[in-house]
């Protein structure tokens, strides 16, 4: 936040503008300058919040409004606020109207009694001024505006839940993964199968049938930068030939490579593991010539997502997942590293709980600083899986790329509405304007029990605006939460859609 600063006399006669909060704004010829208010600040009051007098405020001369662009934090009070208003000395008048909506009105001489508390909590307040002469008198609206939901509460809304978007009537499995740009969910009803694409920041999904070969297995559904695969044959964590397909999934050719498990991709270079004489040796596509041991408590199979990252001190990119199941049937609470040619378990402070089935994603938290500066820090959040055989529902957060995890913050936690899921898929959509968005797809949520006190779901067009003109789109990136299993192994037939309440206010312009 900046400290408001006055704006001189000079300025208004000689420019006839005013600046506030990257807008322009043309003082009109009705507005003259010896009713103008140069500054607006709150007095400070550490039991209000900490700083409150450091809260910048725009002064629009041109309609006669003055309010907080960036709203205060949600819960801060606002009935006893003392205001500081800078005015020419010929004003002869300054009085500010509280109304209520019981009829009871209370009006204040501002220039008897500066210092008197004022109830912004009934809505705008209204500042009268008139000058000396009493022959010019301008208005002014005053709002303190506080957010209406918790900032950085990762919501789940109540849109955001929608069917898979297959065309078969009861989906048994499904995985989904992502290639050019572009999202692709695959589903079988345990006979028949389709493959669901759309390009990110559209809603539409084209629907086809793929012609995959004999015993595919959904769940090793997986993409490079380059094509997309799957393993046919074999069970869990026995070998398969790998398959693979460049025309988005509809037909398949045999890469002549086995496999047991794939982990993701590096690249244009496909990580994997594979099975003989009962040990796990690391598998790549395109075949690597040495073979190698799967690394000593390495995960074998139900690992989360891979997603790379460049690490500050790293010469090369590295791909990452988090949890999964060792080859001796125990879970792992670890973060595995690829940096193109070695896998290495990178964890300082490990997962809490060992758990497997994770979901793991990119996204972003924020840090807000005693005079309300609010900064975003790219993080991963890993939630979901079985720990323990039982459901996790704990939402950790890691700051460095998986090497320290820690619980998050009782407001990026699931709330209990969505169930307990194994094995989902995150995307992110970051293309997306939120304002644009088509929400015909989306269904809403409307739960038929008492949803606590924390559950953050209110709609994201009902949240309080900071613009301070109409704003028509903008970016706002989501989590889209692929299905998963639950009941023990029944597969979710929904994508649930969630984002950080900060990211969905409105933008100042």
């Amino acid at each position: 936040m900046k400290k408001l600063t006055g704006i001189s006399l000079a300025a208004l006669l000689a420019a006839s503008t005013f600046v506030g909060c990257n807008s322009d704004y043309t003082v009109p010829e009705t507005v003259y300058q010896n009713v103008a208010v140069q500054s607006f600040s709150l007095a400070e009051d550490d039991s209000v919040l900490v700083h409150l007098d450091s809260v910048f405020f725009s002064i629009d001369l041109g309609r006669g409004r003055i309010f907080n662009a960036d709203s205060l934090p949600y819960g801060t009070k606002i009935d006893r606020l003392i205001p500081k208003i800078t005015m020419m000395q010929t004003v002869s008048k300054a009085e500010l109207k509280v109304t209520r909506a019981n009829g009871t009105d209370t009006t204040y001489n501002y220039l008897e009694n500066s210092t008197d508390s004022i109830d912004f909590s009934h809505g705008p307040v209204i500042l009268t001024l008139n000058s000396f002469s009493g022959t010019t008198s301008a208005q002014y609206s005053i709002e303190v505006l506080v957010h209406k939901e918790k900032s950085d509460s990762l919501v789940w809304n109540q849109t955001a839940v929608r069917p898979l978007p297959s065309t078969l009537d009861n989906v048994s499995m499904q995985k989904t993964v992502s290639l050019d740009n572009t999202v692709y969910c695959m589903t079988t009803d345990g006979q028949a199968y389709d493959l669901a694409s759309k390009a990110n920041g559209t809603e539409a999904w084209n629907n086809a049938t793929p012609a995959l070969p004999e015993n595919a297995r959904i769940e090793t559904f997986s993409a490079n930068n380059e094509a997309l695969f799957i393993i046919a044959g074999g069970q869990a964590q026995e070998n398969g030939k790998l398959f693979i397909s460049t025309d988005k999934g509809l037909t398949w050719s045999d890469t002549g490579t086995e496999m047991a498990y794939i982990y993701g991709a590096y690249g244009s270079k496909l990580l994997g593991n594979s099975v003989k004489n009962s040990s796990y040796y690391l598998a790549y596509y395109p075949a690597e010539a040495s073979e190698q041991l799967v690394p000593d408590d390495m995960p074998v199979a139900e690992t989360s997502q891979t997603w790379d990252f460049t690490f500050p001190m790293a010469q090369n990119i590295m791909t990452v997942f988090v949890g999964g199941e060792k080859s001796n049937g125990t879970q792992s609470n670890a973060t595995w590293a690829y940096d193109g040619s070695s896998w290495n378990n990178i964890s300082v402070k490990p997962l809490p709980d060992a758990i497997a089935g994770m979901t793991l994603v990119p996204f972003y938290s924020f840090t807000v600083s005693p005079s309300l500066v609010a900064t975003q820090y790219e993080v991963l959040l890993a939630f979901g899986g079985t720990g323990r055989d039982e459901a996790n529902r704990t939402v950790y957060i890691s700051y460095d790329y998986g090497m320290t995890w820690d619980k998050g913050g009782e407001y990026i936690q699931l709330p209990d509405y969505i169930p307990s899921l194994h094995g989902s898929q995150a995307y992110i959509d970051t293309t997306t304007f939120y304002a644009a968005r088509s929400c015909n797809d989306w269904r809403e949520y409307l739960p038929s029990y008492r949803i606590p006190a924390n559950a953050m779901f209110e709609l994201p067009f009902a949240t309080a605006s900071r613009a301070t003109r109409p704003v028509a789109e903008w970016e706002c990136p989501f989590i889209y939460l692929y299905g998963g299993k639950i009941n023990g192994g029944k597969c979710s037939d929904t994508i649930w859609r969630g984002t950080i309440n900060r990211l969905m206010f409105k933008p100042i312009i």
